[in-house]
């Protein structure tokens, strides 16, 4: 299972060039059977963007398919991760979204992560595959 960073979903809904359709074939490869992983802060990312840029509507529409898809599961946010996080934050220098997200990825044993950001690579014992 791979992790699926914000940045991949965002992407995918609001951007016209490569990289939103580096993204869509991302998300267009998972499957029940090869499924992605994210955060539930994913999904707060993602809305906010995406309202910013093309309306609620939009927004509330992304969200959505991201939670019905079969393809896709969400981390909660505890305070397991959210630890985990905050020594994530002091050991990389990571931001706290990045950091959560990192940390969601460890609790959910995934060793990949998809993300046009390269500050991912700093992960220990991951590797970040960039959306191609």
């Amino acid at each position: 299972m791979i992790y699926l960073d914000s940045n991949v979903f965002i992407a995918a809904a609001i951007d016209t060039g490569k990289e939103g359709e580096a993204a869509r074939k991302t998300l267009a490869g998972l499957t029940p059977d090869n499924k992605g992983c994210t955060s539930f802060l994913t999904l707060d990312e993602v809305i906010w963007k995406v309202r910013k840029h093309r309306g609620s509507q939009e927004a509330l529409r992304a969200g959505r398919a991201m939670l019905d898809s079969p393809a896709i599961t969400f981390i909660e946010v505890d305070s397991k991760v959210a630890r985990d996080a905050l020594d994530i934050m002091e050991k990389l220098s990571f931001d706290p979204r990045d950091a959560i997200h990192a940390a969601s990825m460890k609790a959910a044993g995934c060793n990949q992560i998809a993300s046009f950001d390269a500050h991912f690579d700093k992960l220990p014992a991951s590797k970040r595959i960039q959306p191609q």
